[in-house]
């Protein structure tokens, strides 16, 4: 059974190579917070896994039912031609949240306000953060919203 994390961020390359809208998006690299990569290009977005704990109120003698998830998607972007670092983040960020406001993800609740900061060690790149939190049914891959 494929994890929800991989499903994600497949489905988050597949949104940003099929956008019309923006595509000056296509060939965003969506990678796991650990996962090697090439030469890092920008825009780049990051999926973390924060939480996957076992939510006991669903516990029965077959043993874990349910996880609870949550999911941090960190977002890079520097200036393009169209668009300065801040509005390249701001409209991937939208992208990201209006597709899981839809109907695959709409149970991920989204945790927090969309924070923007310049990057630590370089001003040129802006990240953002946006989290999500939900319980999945390991057995059905139904999610949950708490």
């Amino acid at each position: 059974m494929r994890s929800l994390r991989t499903q994600l961020k497949n489905d988050l390359q597949e949104l940003f190579n099929n956008d019309t809208t923006h595509p000056e998006y296509q060939g965003t690299i969506v990678k796991d917070k650990y996962e090697k990569y090439p030469e890092i290009t920008y825009p780049i977005v990051t999926i973390d896994e924060l939480n996957n704990e076992n939510v006991e109120r669903y516990f029965n003698d077959s043993g874990e039912q349910v996880s609870y998830l949550g999911y941090q998607i960190r977002i890079d972007c520097e200036q393009s031609e169209e668009h300065t670092a801040w509005e390249n983040v701001d409209i991937m960020g939208n992208m990201i949240d209006d597709y899981m406001s839809g109907e695959r993800y709409y149970c991920l609740r989204r945790i927090g306000n969309f924070a923007k900061y310049p990057m630590q060690n370089d001003d040129n790149v802006i990240v953002g953060y946006l989290r999500y939190e939900g319980n999945l049914d390991i057995n059905t891959n139904t999610i949950y919203r708490r």
